[in-house]
């Protein structure tokens, strides 16, 4: 009786570890794995008078990418998704930093303009993608240093909203109603304080200062930040959807671009010639992946996905910048429920496909992936010692 209240204990632990691991595997984990890149396009601050990629940010329909440069000629500038040709730009009329950018699925694109001397005021301008004129600038004063770094868009029960994170002397997190472009509206039910959060209260350290954000299909919102070491970040960030609140964080290393797929959030690190992007599982911020480990990267100052491939911004890089491009991605189609007595068939399906759509060898760089395989093996091996232990005290 005794040998089978072990044997059902281990397995029980075993089990519960199995499945504890998987909860948390998402459908692309092996996709993102997958992923290998190349050059896109290289800039020279020589020829295009303008240099220092900061803001980055791609159009819902995949057929663009925006770049803003901070240097020089400051601007935004439209780049053809496929080609790398430089489309179109805008700037602002004075022009200040366009440092944060972000498009919505109606065919506008929101810039996040700190002035050039950083002081009194922050704006942020809403552009007709297409034609890349100012639609809508809005200025909003607030005493003493003051910038912008990220800034992001989201639909959210028929509404859409602009989130816009202010920095230096005032690091805040604010949204905006830009349901109706030519009358964006501050929304006072939003945060702690009547339309904005103070960032530094909500972490508790006097030394936050956000970077960039992506928020998704719930309100939820993705933040990078320094909260406490690192040159530009140390943490991931998950707050409510009101603002009012963390809901979880996870340590990494100078975050500081992100974007958010599908239930995952792609992080990429200011952090030089070590730069890589984090594929992050969003329900638990676990790293699923790290991805571009090229060894020659300046700054990976932005990430976004853009159609099936993954770009990146790559601040600094030669004598300018450069944008990189992965590899076609080949994410599952979503298919009905399984039924019951399928289900087993069904379960063998993404091993089969995962091993037809691996990518060509001769790209950049692998990834470096965080398995649940190991885990597994661990959780075995302990389940095995404590069988030891338990029969070593029977015997004895």
């Amino acid at each position: 009786m005794k040998n089978k209240f072990i044997a059902a204990a281990l397995a029980t632990l075993f089990m519960l570890t199995f499945l504890g691991t998987a909860a948390y595997a998402g459908p692309y984990d092996s996709v993102f794995a997958q992923a290998t890149f190349s050059t896109l396009v290289e800039f020279d601050k020589n020829d295009i008078l303008t240099y220092e990629l900061r803001g980055f940010c791609s159009s819902t329909d995949g057929k663009y990418l925006f770049g803003g440069l901070l240097q020089n000629l400051r601007r935004v500038i439209k780049i053809d998704a496929a080609t790398g040709e430089v489309l179109g730009e805008y700037s602002d009329d004075e022009p200040g930093y366009p440092k944060g950018l972000a498009a919505d699925d109606r065919g506008y694109l929101y810039v996040g303009i700190a002035n050039a001397a950083n002081d009194g005021a922050v704006g942020f301008a809403i552009v007709d993608i297409e034609s890349m004129e100012e639609v809508k600038f809005v200025s909003t004063e607030i005493a003493g240093k003051v910038g912008v770094n990220g800034v992001a868009v989201a639909k959210l029960g028929g509404k859409y909203y602009l989130y816009v994170i202010t920095n230096y002397d005032t690091d805040r997190l604010y949204r905006w109603d830009v349901t109706d472009p030519k009358n964006p509206v501050m929304d006072a039910s939003f945060g702690k304080s009547s339309g904005y959060t103070d960032l530094q209260e909500l972490t508790g350290s006097a030394d936050c200062d956000a970077n960039y954000l992506a928020v998704d299909g719930d309100g939820v919102i993705y933040m990078t930040a320094k909260v406490s070491s690192g040159s530009k970040g140390d943490t991931l960030l998950k707050l409510s959807a009101d603002g009012k609140s963390i809901i979880s964080t996870a340590s990494l290393v100078e975050p500081y671009g992100i974007y958010f797929y599908d239930g995952y959030v792609l992080v990429s690190t200011y952090n030089g010639a070590d730069s890589v992007v984090y594929v992050i599982n969003a329900s638990d911020l676990s790293t699923v992946c790290e991805i571009a480990d090229t060894e020659d990267s300046a700054r990976y100052s932005g990430v976004t996905i853009a159609g099936d491939k993954i770009y990146i911004s790559d601040q600094g890089y030669g004598l300018g910048d450069r944008i990189l491009v992965s590899n076609k991605l080949e994410f599952p189609a979503s298919e009905p429920a399984a039924q019951p007595e399928a289900a087993a068939e069904e379960a063998q399906a993404p091993v089969e496909e995962a091993q037809s759509t691996a990518p060509a060898a001769d790209v950049i760089v692998a990834a470096k992936t965080y398995d649940s395989s190991a885990v597994l093996i661990s959780a075995a091996l302990a389940c095995a010692a404590l069988a030891s232990v338990i029969i070593f005290k029977r015997r004895r």
